[in-house]
């Protein structure tokens, strides 16, 4: 499992917005919020028609509530400032986006340092937008292609759910549609369902969903960036200024992730366990002959007989102990063939056989992240794990669209 409570995911938000009652341009804005000391953002042009700018910021911790708290006050300070300087997402102005980019390692480190070590990262690359890093040792390994594929399938089969709960704009064969276009065909009951689930890098999977539509950027999910920016974009949500809106949206994105890690995948569980020391008093008996097996090669049994004064049934019987309050695995069996004797050749002796307590041995199962059984998989719904008020919360915003 990748997701604990040890670990947070990591988001990146691109808001674009009109400048209404203003004469400021994207220009100015950056400059008002550097002086403000919002220097952990970049103001600029998008390169599209409907927005006026478009303000990126250093990435943010999050979780399945959202924004986390120790970012919270600066984002919630972050709009106040954008709405002074003329900010606006008006509802006739179709053509407006937020993008979500979720980050493709969890993190390890304590959120509050790492969303400081994020800022400051940002406000030195001066404009650069540099990216915050942290060392592996603080991060989770990469999401493995299960999870991701899993993720995309579940909101291509259930996209009719999301264009539900977002602008109508924003919906399949809407205006502004071809900048997040649908990804359904890759869904469970789609067309595009074999050729996706058989990809087994991630660049194939991205010219899939790319091929869906005008290109790979404005795919409702892109996986563009996820060697340049290491992150997953969602692109489908329409502008806004709104921190709520914000918080669900990101929120109920980390949730589908956790709800595919945690009910739907089964990871291997392949561990490295090391054998004690010495577990004994080691000038007991039993010390002894610890100590005798878990050195390298460990010890047939004539010398373990010569060093205690067992016999041979007692020897066998305190491996069986040792077997039994440790693992199978963590006393390994000597056979005459492994000492290059044959059958038959010890006449008695027991020094053709033997034990070795090795130092660390692996338990649990190998293999790749993969698919539970449908009979054990969690549900596929984007719903799955969504905590009680945000699903009321997506319910009143459907009913609202609705009308």
């Amino acid at each position: 499992m990748l997701s604990n409570q040890n670990t947070f995911f990591t988001a990146g938000l691109e808001w674009e917005y009109k400048l209404i009652g203003t004469s400021n341009d994207c220009y100015d804005v950056h400059r008002e919020l550097q002086n403000m000391g919002f220097d952990w953002t970049s103001t600029g042009p998008d390169g599209s028609a409907a927005p006026d700018a478009e303000t990126i910021f250093a990435p943010m911790p999050v979780n399945e509530n959202g924004i986390m708290s120790c970012a919270l006050a600066d984002i919630a300070r972050l709009l106040e400032a954008l709405e002074s300087l003329g900010a606006d997402c008006p509802v006739r102005v179709t053509g407006l986006g937020m993008h979500c980019h979720i980050g493709n390692r969890l993190v390890t480190m304590d959120p509050a340092e790492y969303w400081e070590a994020s800022k400051r990262a940002f406000a030195e690359g001066s404009g650069n937008r540099r990216y915050f890093r942290p060392d592996t040792n603080d991060m989770t390994d990469v999401m493995s292609l299960a999870l991701v594929k899993d993720v995309v399938q579940r909101y291509a089969d259930h996209q009719g759910d999301i264009d539900a709960i977002l602008a109508p704009s924003r919906r399949e064969g809407r205006s502004e549609a071809r900048y997040c276009h649908s990804i359904r065909p890759v869904g469970f009951h789609g067309h595009y369902r074999d050729q996706f689930e058989a990809a087994t890098n991630i660049n194939r999977m991205s010219a899939i969903l790319g091929s869906l539509g005008q290109c790979e950027k404005y795919s409702a999910i892109n996986l563009e960036h996820w060697s340049t920016k290491n992150t997953i974009e969602f692109r489908q949500h329409q502008g806004t200024l709104e921190l709520a809106k914000m918080n669900k949206w990101v929120g109920l994105l980390v949730t589908m992730f956790q709800h595919s890690d945690r009910t739907r995948l089964r990871y291997p569980t392949l561990e490295t366990v090391s054998t004690p020391e010495m577990p004994h008093r080691p000038t007991t008996k039993i010390g002894v002959a610890w100590a005798l097996c878990r050195r390298a090669g460990g010890a047939h049994v004539q010398e373990i007989m010569a060093a205690t004064g067992w016999d041979a049934t007692t020897v066998r019987a305190r491996v069986s102990e040792w077997r039994s309050a440790h693992d199978e695995r963590a006393v390994i069996t000597h056979t005459q063939q492994s000492y290059g004797a044959r059958y038959g050749s010890t006449n008695g002796a027991y020094d053709q056989c033997g034990f070795e307590i090795p130092e660390t041995y692996q338990r649990g199962e190998a293999g790749d992240v993969e698919l539970l059984p449908a009979n054990r998989a969690g549900v596929t719904s984007i719903w799955g794990s969504v905590a009680d008020d945000a699903f009321e919360y997506f319910a009143a915003r459907r009913q609202a669209l609705s009308r």
